[in-house]
């Protein structure tokens, strides 16, 4: 006599998946035609097509500086990596004022 015991399937694998039908919030149940009315603010058409001027400010005077010490210090591993991209930054600020580039 063979006992057949029953599969068990493993706890994270579901059984049963169910459909959602996800409405989306800004489209109007209204039953006219018109189009949705959101409340966000549009921003100007030149922060669209350059970005802001923040952006613009911290992708001229910063982010080349700062991918370049967060390889350094991926590369190095640090026990203080803070420290050590800090360190990075105030010697590459006076490499630079030394040069006179900004």
């Amino acid at each position: 006599m063979s006992s057949e015991e029953p599969i068990q399937e493993p706890s994270d694998v579901p059984r049963e998946t169910k459909k959602v039908k996800l409405e989306d919030p800004v489209v109007s149940k209204s039953t006219t035609n018109s189009p949705p009315v959101s409340d966000a603010k549009e921003p100007p058409v030149h922060e669209v097509v350059g970005g802001s001027s923040m952006r613009q400010y911290l992708n001229k005077h910063l982010t080349q500086h700062l991918l370049e010490g967060l390889q350094e210090v991926s590369k190095d591993k640090p026990e203080d990596p803070l420290r050590k991209l800090g360190e990075f930054l105030i010697k590459r600020a006076d490499e630079l004022n030394a040069s006179g580039s900004s």
